[in-house]
């Protein structure tokens, strides 16, 4: 399990995506690696810069995201950013 010091660096599937993800526990990996897909400098363009250099993504910057490649994982999903999925 993760530790976060702060709850907006975990992301909580939505009941959507929970439903989907008990049908085997083998959909959270392939879920994780989806997420990793994303291009780090999507990411870090998305949020904003603090202290000549310290990145942060807020979270309501992060849920305009887009991951479609988590449609490859879940086709029936039709989704334009992550904010449809996870909390």
């Amino acid at each position: 399990m993760a530790t976060a010091h702060n709850v907006y660096l975990l992301l909580y599937p939505r009941p959507p995506l929970s439903r989907l993800l008990e049908k085997g526990r083998s959909l959270f990996k392939m879920v994780f690696d989806a997420l990793r897909e994303i291009d780090t400098g999507y990411i870090v363009g998305a949020g904003r810069v603090y202290g000549g250099g310290l990145h942060k993504v807020e979270p309501n910057e992060l849920s305009l995201i887009a991951a479609e490649s988590l449609t490859r994982v879940f086709p029936s999903i039709r989704l334009t950013h992550q904010h449809s999925l996870f909390n």
